[in-house]
């Protein structure tokens, strides 16, 4: 019946309904024997668990259809109307990542301000960075997800980045650069998320916002926690 519920949430129509049939006597619902009142209105007589000999008067005998309400996703899940089966665990892990983007909020970041305005609902959140970590965050929204190493991999496109909102900057002048080594990253990862956290008190929505760790002794994975398949119409750079 939990499966019948699962697949009724996912595919069911406007009109389709979903019922629990219930008996009466409430010692015929864990019966496995009873269907329905005999045809012959005699009496349905069985043993209970204690070995007990019941018997239930045919007039007693009453059968109910419970509706029983649910949510109905077939309308916003789009992959519900494809081609192909489906294992269930698959229908369940891309059901969680359309229901994320209903509480997934909408970045809007401004180079020139050195802000990030979280949108969500009727509330926004204005977050200001330093060039430093606006470049950084950029291109965790870029990637989604690296390794930080001490091979310092990222450095050059991060500034890259950081080039673009400090044109002022002389590209040749080392001295003037931003740090984005291993040991540079980890600070600017640790501001970024002070700040989103100081802004936001809202644990859920910061878990998308804020940059996540894994760290090991060499290594550190970082991720920002939006949906795999987050659109551009969530991120805006201006």
């Amino acid at each position: 019946s939990a499966y019948m519920g699962y697949a009724m949430q996912l595919y069911a129509r406007k009109h389709d309904m979903l019922f629990h049939v219930l008996a009466a006597p409430e010692a015929l619902e864990a019966n496995p024997f009873f269907y329905y009142p005999p045809k012959n209105k005699q009496n349905f007589v069985f043993k209970n668990r204690n070995g007990e000999t019941i018997s239930v008067p045919y007039d007693q005998i009453k059968i109910f259809n419970a509706e029983i309400p649910f949510i109905r996703l077939r309308e916003i899940l789009p992959f519900i109307h494809g081609p192909e089966a489906m294992k269930y665990e698959d229908l369940v892990e891309m059901t969680q990542k359309e229901i994320n983007k209903v509480f997934a909020p909408q970045l809007i970041i401004k180079k020139q301000e050195r802000t990030i305005d979280v949108k969500w609902r009727e509330k926004i959140w204005t977050i200001k960075l330093k060039p430093i970590d606006l470049a950084f965050y950029l291109y965790m929204l870029q990637e989604k997800s690296i390794i930080n190493s001490k091979n310092n991999e990222h450095e050059d496109k991060i500034t890259e980045i950081y080039l673009e909102i400090r044109p002022d900057v002389d590209r040749e002048d080392k001295l003037t650069l931003p740090d984005y080594t291993y040991k540079g990253l980890i600070d600017s990862r640790a501001r970024i998320n002070r700040k989103i956290k100081e802004k936001i008190k809202f644990e859920k929505m910061q878990r998308f916002i804020i940059i996540h760790s894994r760290q090991t002794d060499r290594i550190a994975s970082y991720s920002v926690d939006l949906p795999q398949d987050f659109s551009a119409d969530f991120i805006q750079i201006n």
